[in-house]
């Protein structure tokens, strides 16, 4: 069995532990709107990482030779390891958000952003 990792407590779950400080510090919103494909980040609670396709977002750059598999079940091939900042709106305030352990993957479906990865990162959600 998987455990939580703040509080180590096996069978925990992030939304019903007890030790789990509700304060958020990013909120997140959807809203419909017409964007380009190749700007879009999916937020996604699957993903254990942040794989991306595009090459223009990136920050010191780490050659890596990794393979994970997409959801189509498709393994996808990571070439290099980066950081991403990314400029968030909410609540009519812009934010900065860095994104760490980002690989990239000219193969990939899209630019996911794991919810498992921030959580551990310490961002909060309500």
């Amino acid at each position: 069995m998987r455990s939580y990792h703040e509080c180590s407590r096996v069978g925990h779950l992030r939304a019903v532990c007890p030790d789990h400080k509700q304060q958020a510090n990013l909120t997140l919103t959807v809203a419909e709107k017409t964007i380009d494909i190749d700007d879009l980040w999916i937020l996604d609670n699957g993903s254990n990482r942040h794989p991306m396709n595009d090459e223009s977002y990136l920050q010191d750059v780490e050659e890596c030779r990794d393979e994970c598999v997409q959801p189509n079940g498709e393994t996808l091939s990571n070439t290099k390891r980066v950081k991403v900042t990314l400029r968030v709106t909410t609540c009519g305030e812009e934010h900065m958000v860095g994104l760490t352990d980002v690989n990239l993957s000219k193969d990939a479906v899209s630019n996911i952003i794991s919810y498992g990865l921030l959580d551990k990162q310490g961002f909060k959600f309500t």
